[in-house]
């Protein structure tokens, strides 16, 4: 039972649903807008927060909200670079 709540706890939102087919350009665009808001969300979310909340890991042996906040960036400056598009 424990090995289930951990694995459900790794995504909180749910397994990523990735598409079978590779996306085609309406679809690449809604997708690239879509992360371009992010940065936004990200601070309005985190905005008032106070040190102890964006130090508590959003599960058991998780990251903390603060470590969440700062990889995101970083992943997706990586795979942004990884992918070729400029």
């Amino acid at each position: 039972m424990e090995t289930t709540l951990k694995q459900d706890l790794r995504y909180p939102i749910g397994r990523p649903a990735l598409p079978e087919q590779p996306l085609e350009r309406g679809s690449r665009t809604a997708y690239i807008a879509q992360i371009s808001l992010l940065p936004d969300q990200l601070r309005a979310a985190v905005t008032g927060l106070t040190p102890t909340q964006l130090d508590t890991p959003y599960r058991p042996d998780g990251w903390t909200v603060r470590q969440v906040i700062h990889h995101l960036p970083t992943h997706t400056l990586t795979a942004t670079a990884a992918s070729g598009w400029p």
